[in-house]
């Protein structure tokens, strides 16, 4: 069995100004890019939204906590499904390829929950979150952790790995 994908769509948009998930490029809304790019890595995708009616094909895990930001939808969805791992890609980060999406399932294929790296920061999407990491999400949801990714991979919990384009990393919080 292999890693489900799984798409953060669950925010407010605010600094966004209008729903990200609705907003387009080329054609296609921000939702539907997530949901095609994760199709192409993934056999099983899910969105993790605050919305059931959402115009895609694929399996909805209901976020009851709204606007409590991306870790509680990761923790519902390993909660709430039987999947054991997630390759997790929020809606706000288009650019991000199919090709580097494939090399994080890779990584994360081999039982590493995984993020990545660029010029030193850490970038917890794309990244892979499988259900090792449920106990410390659980933790981290209750606020007892401010940065749960630098705190798992202290504890050993997380692997991260160098990505060669930046560019990709880029999430759009602003309307462009």
């Amino acid at each position: 069995m292999g890693i489900a994908g799984l798409v953060l769509a669950g925010g407010r948009s605010r600094r966004f100004g209008s729903d990200k998930r609705f907003y387009r490029i080329s054609g296609r809304t921000l939702l539907e890019i997530a949901v095609e790019k994760l199709e192409r890595v993934c056999d099983r995708v899910y969105v993790a939204s605050d919305r059931v009616d959402l115009p895609v094909k694929v399996r909805v895990v209901l976020d009851t906590k709204r606007y409590r930001g991306p870790l509680y939808g990761i923790y519902y969805a390993l909660r709430r499904t039987s999947e054991r791992s997630f390759l997790v890609l929020p809606v706000d980060m288009p650019y991000v390829s199919v090709p580097m999406l494939r090399q994080v399932y890779r990584y994360g294929i081999t039982g590493f929950n995984a993020i990545t790296r660029f010029g030193g920061k850490v970038f917890p999407f794309p990244g892979v979150y499988s259900r090792d990491v449920l106990l410390y999400l659980n933790v981290s949801v209750r606020g007892r952790v401010r940065d749960f990714v630098r705190w798992a991979e202290r504890r050993g919990r997380m692997r991260s790995f160098e990505v060669r384009n930046g560019e990709e990393l880029v999430n759009l919080n602003f309307m462009p």
